[in-house]
């Protein structure tokens, strides 16, 4: 059997459910049999050819829908070949990798068995079309890029019950398609690295005070290095720990992540003043952090 698989869309990669949609168009050929040849002309678009693939299973689904096949016959010289289509739409589950984030590639795994052996039934790629075809114009990724898929054929071993009543190891092929996809780390170096590297930029002005006034130096470094803290403590809080965790530990984690912001705040109110910073200094800080946390 011939196989050729078009993926026509790939959307909602959720690293909080660990999960990603796919919707694909799964083309299949065989020869026909001379049963089918003396029926296929006479019964019509209802027509079912006397053997076809069995239903496929798709084993790392959460959820699927998978349309009717329909079957044609085409002619290709002198042999006869059955067409069929099944399109797939389902929700996969996929552990995700976060540890490089936001520079994380992901392998987004759709796994298509059909359960019958090989023995019966054997998979080939169909060399009379291009075996995998992905439309990116078609795909709803904003925060990621689509890379050229790889596909592998394998086989999966699991027992039934054989003819004397005893359990046996029967093979089932198994087609593997890899979805390559890499983060869009662009919109994080302007959210974070952009905002990171005026933070310490700004550290930088303390040294076009005047030398004499050590106090307002000294102000100004401390109002840059905790404002960097209180940017740096807040985004590791809420970013990174929270990539994995459910909408509700997100929520919680969030809560947390300001709590401690409030606090961090205080304690710089505290510093300040023992500092004898002016009102300026102050207010600037202040507002940073607040805004940082929010």
């Amino acid at each position: 059997m011939f196989a050729s698989i078009t993926v026509d869309s790939v959307s909602e990669i959720d690293t909080t459910k660990q999960s990603f949609s796919a919707r694909l168009v799964l083309n299949l050929e065989w020869m026909m049999s001379n049963e089918d040849a003396k029926t296929s002309n006479t019964d019509g678009k209802d027509w079912q050819p006397s053997w076809s693939p069995p239903t496929l299973i798709l084993p790392n689904a959460l959820t699927s829908e998978t349309s009717t096949p329909f079957y044609i016959v085409k002619q290709y010289d002198q042999m006869m070949m059955i067409n069929s289509t099944v399109t797939i739409a389902a929700t996969f589950a996929e552990s995700l990798e976060l540890a490089s984030f936001p520079f994380d590639c992901q392998d987004l795994k759709v796994e298509l068995e059909w359960p019958s052996a090989v023995e019966e039934m054997k998979v080939w790629p169909n060399f009379r079309s291009a075996f995998i075809t992905v439309d990116a114009r078609k795909m709803v990724l904003s925060e990621w890029e689509l890379h050229p898929p790889i596909a592998e054929f394998i086989s999966n071993t699991v027992e039934i019950i054989g003819k004397d009543l005893q359990m046996v190891d029967e093979i089932h092929p198994v087609l593997l398609l890899r979805l390559k996809v890499s983060r869009i780390w662009l919109p994080y170096a302007y959210q974070i690295f952009l905002i990171m590297g005026l933070i310490c930029a700004c550290s930088l002005t303390s040294f076009s005070m005047e030398v004499g006034d050590s106090g307002d130096r000294l102000a100004q470094a401390t109002t840059m290095f905790l404002t960097a803290m209180a940017f740096q403590f807040v985004v590791s809080s809420m970013l990174v720990s929270t990539a994995r965790a459910t909408s509700k530990e997100r929520a919680k984690s969030k809560t947390r992540a300001t709590s401690k912001a409030q606090r961090f705040l205080a304690l710089s109110s505290l510093l300040l003043r023992a500092l004898h910073l002016n009102s300026a200094q102050n207010t600037l800080l202040l507002t940073v952090t607040r805004f940082v946390s929010c």
